[in-house]
């Protein structure tokens, strides 16, 4: 059995409960350096009040670019490129639309795919040229009929 000033296991103590809760101490003083200073709505505890003099958190540091200004950045700069035989400066947004063009050309399918993507969000759908093919004729179906059988 334990002793008068044991607490037997599995049992709060009522005193460090009340410790905890701040029960018993006063309310009347409100200065931080007593020793009853309640903590609560508007009185932070002191030991993680902000210290005078020293700035807020570390925070975005100064002349940081976020990923908006990189990627202008990345493909407004201009680069020097020979084309045709002439050293011209275009921006990496020229140059990487003249390789997409160039790869749509040649029959890529995605880079066709992607361009018609990229032409219809910057022109809008009434600048997008409908391509009309012509209906196959019965020669050309019969060639078709041969090759799937």
């Amino acid at each position: 059995m334990p002793g008068k000033d044991q607490v037997p296991p599995g049992i709060v103590d009522t005193s460090v409960l009340a410790d905890l809760l701040g029960e018993g101490r006063s309310t009347d003083s409100s200065s931080p350096d007593s020793a009853t200073y309640e903590v609560g709505y508007g009185k932070p505890p002191v030991h993680s009040r902000f210290v005078a003099g020293q700035r807020g958190g570390p925070g975005r540091p100064r002349g940081a670019k976020n990923r908006a200004t990189l990627f202008r950045e990345a493909f407004d700069t201009p680069r020097p490129v020979t084309i045709a035989g002439k050293r011209q400066r275009l921006t990496n947004q020229d140059i990487a639309y003249r390789q997409l063009a160039t790869e749509a050309t040649k029959g890529n399918l995605r880079a066709i795919a992607l361009a018609e993507q990229i032409r219809s969000a910057v022109c809008g759908s009434d600048q997008v040229v409908e391509t009309v093919v012509p209906p196959l004729t019965d020669a050309e179906l019969a060639i078709l009929r041969r090759r799937g059988e």
